[in-house]
């Protein structure tokens, strides 16, 4: 367990705040592509993913998957928007943060969500990022979001980077 003088140098870390950037910068674009996916006619999704997808906040691409019209009692459904929510608000913080004081730090820990994250890291960023794309391939492979696996559009080739994605993995 880290002190909170361990912590303020953690957030000043540049190994970690890339740590995070990295991490959620690949589940906001998993979530583009999922959201791209389920969003697009096959002709139309590279237009989307070009024209549209780089305008949105990760924020409200988050609010937008917790609003489509999936199966909300599935875990994953469930679970997925708080664990975005939390990689958001760690990347927020270490994005937007040049300096933190103790006094904020303490602060910060009384949030359960960031605070567990500072206190078990780095295991706690790797778990979030595991479940995140595990959560992820699950969605990819409802029926809202399947797509032909022998297709040569761009949905098809979308679904199968997912599989792929999900051979390379350890998830």
């Amino acid at each position: 367990m880290r002190t909170g003088r361990q912590i303020v140098d953690l957030l000043h870390d540049h190994s970690f705040v890339g740590h995070v950037l990295q991490t959620s910068t690949l589940a906001e674009f998993d979530l583009e592509i999922l959201l791209t996916v389920y969003f697009t006619r096959d002709d139309r999704s590279e237009e989307f993913l070009r024209s549209i997808i780089p305008h949105v906040t990760f924020d409200r691409k988050i609010q937008i998957l917790d609003q489509l019209p999936l199966r909300k009692k599935l875990k994953t459904v469930s679970r997925i928007i708080p664990n975005l929510r939390r990689l958001k608000k760690i990347r927020n913080l270490v994005a937007h943060s040049a300096v933190i004081s103790p006094k904020r730090v303490k602060k910060l820990l009384e949030n359960q969500d960031v605070g567990r994250l500072l206190l078990d890291y780095p295991g706690s960023l790797e778990e979030i990022s595991r479940q995140i794309r595990r959560d992820f391939l699950y969605l990819a492979n409802l029926k809202e979001f399947r797509h032909k696996k022998d297709a040569t559009n761009l949905n098809a080739a979308i679904f199968g980077a997912y599989k792929f994605l999900e051979e390379m993995t350890d998830v």
